[in-house]
């Protein structure tokens, strides 16, 4: 029965972390329409990071050099160079194109442990991960997607990969540290890093909390009224779906495995059909038959954690 609760709590968690990470795309989208790319990058890492500053000390009096090395490599690959490629592709291509190069993680993950780490992966995995990416390009189809876009995908592709090196870094490297550390060391170094880029961008000039508004996914005429639009989208994609989601995946990596915890991103896409419903696009049998394969590829990998 315990046994059952826990793999219960995994799976809670892993649909958790999709759907946070699901929304990314669509609050990136939102700050691209008042900032530029190299601003929504920077105010994304700076909110996730901000907080977990000034614990960034204690953090380096309590490791060796090493870790260090590690926790800043971790920043960089799983946060720093990702955000920018997204944010660049996210002005120029639909989410949901960003999503479905994002589900290609697993893949990257098992590649790169396969490499680098020497894993000996079974057939059955290797199944579990193509079913999940089929039931992604299912979803795929049903959006229409131009070549003007698509030629832009090289930049959430490189990312992808960047993804697929830190799940092996933060499981192999950094996983026997408690995740509050993991959080606060490698978001402590994206806060030390971008706090001086934002204010040298010189972002939070012109911005009127009075326009604070509750409904910042709507685009405003008023440049001022959307710049501050743009800032709540970040404010939360940075310390929801970055320093927050982080913390979720570093709990999870540390009671799953690399692979099964990179399968949450087979779960984002579903978050644009979601986006979509909102918006007032309507769901068909194909989302429902796709959502299934999806979960079979899922629990295949997880037979195997």
């Amino acid at each position: 029965m315990e046994k059952t609760k826990v793999a219960a709590i995994q799976w809670i968690t892993l649909f958790l972390l999709g759907a946070i990470w699901g929304s990314s795309f669509m609050l990136m989208k939102i700050g691209t329409r008042a900032f530029s790319t190299i601003e929504v990058s920077s105010l994304r890492m700076f909110f996730g990071g901000i907080l977990a500053l000034p614990f960034l000390g204690v953090i380096m009096i309590k490791y060796d050099r090493k870790i260090l090395f590690w926790m800043f490599l971790s920043a960089m690959l799983g946060s720093a160079i990702p955000s920018l490629f997204y944010a660049y592709s996210a002005s120029r291509m639909d989410s949901n194109l960003n999503g479905v190069i994002n589900s290609l993680t697993p893949l990257f993950t098992l590649i790169v442990g396969i490499i680098w780490l020497k894993y000996k992966t079974s057939l059955i995995s290797l199944i579990g991960i193509f079913i999940g990416f089929f039931g992604v390009l299912i979803l795929f189809t049903q959006k229409s997607t131009t070549y003007a876009q698509a030629q832009y995908a090289m930049f959430p592709l490189i990312a992808t990969m960047m993804y697929g090196v830190n799940m092996n870094i933060v499981k192999i490297k950094l996983s026997h540290l408690p995740s509050r550390d993991i959080l606060l060391g490698v978001f402590g170094i994206l806060g030390c890093i971008y706090l001086p880029i934002v204010l040298y961008l010189g972002i939070f000039e012109h911005i009127d909390l009075h326009k604070f508004s509750n409904t910042f996914w709507i685009t405003s005429p008023d440049a001022v009224s959307q710049k501050m639009k743009s800032l709540e989208a970040m404010l939360l994609l940075g310390f929801i779906g970055s320093l927050v989601a982080s913390f979720i995946f570093y709990m999870l990596l540390k009671r799953t495995n690399a692979l099964f915890a990179s399968t949450n991103t087979y779960l984002i896409p579903l978050m644009s059909i979601f986006w979509g419903y909102l918006d007032g696009e309507s769901i068909g049998w194909v989302h429902f038959v796709s959502l299934l394969i999806i979960l079979l590829g899922v629990y295949i990998v997880s037979v195997r954690k």
